[in-house]
């Protein structure tokens, strides 16, 4: 089979996969491959070294270039969506909640999260979850 066949089948492959997985970074490395691919049609990579080598460059060049902008564009709601779940649960107060401070945490669903709150919510209150960032749960007692 042709090389510059295996280069472009390969990067089409990753292009693909960046349809499947989040996080924009195998479109690069399908682009340098397709570039690969195009040099090896046109014989400007005889070896195996140089394919490697170009494919190499043109990728991370790509990656470290580009990716910062792109994601800006291809961002998904994937995360929003699973913090979303959390919201209007119940909850316990594990440590006082103080506004203003992530040092409040509370026990939900077998584990403590650290926990904020617009007012002071004292250890063993109830309380109902309004919002979830990263590791911390926004909350107000019930």
């Amino acid at each position: 089979m042709d090389i510059g066949l295996i280069w472009f089948l390969s990067g089409v492959g990753m292009l693909l996969l960046e349809l499947a997985l989040p996080g924009v970074i195998f479109c690069f490395f399908g682009a340098g491959a397709v570039t690969t691919a195009v040099l090896v049609w046109l014989d400007l990579l005889p070896t195996l070294i140089w394919q490697m080598s170009v494919f190499l460059v043109t990728s991370l060049i790509l990656l470290f270039s580009l990716r910062r902008y792109l994601s800006k564009y291809f961002k998904g709601d994937a995360f929003e969506e699973l913090d979303s779940e959390f919201v209007g649960k119940t909850a316990i107060v594990a440590k006082t909640i103080i506004p203003g401070t992530v040092e409040g945490r509370i026990y939900f669903d077998g584990t403590e999260w650290k926990a904020t709150a617009d007012r002071r919510i004292e250890k063993d209150t109830n309380v109902v979850i309004t919002q979830k960032k990263n590791i911390t749960f926004s909350v107000e007692p019930v």
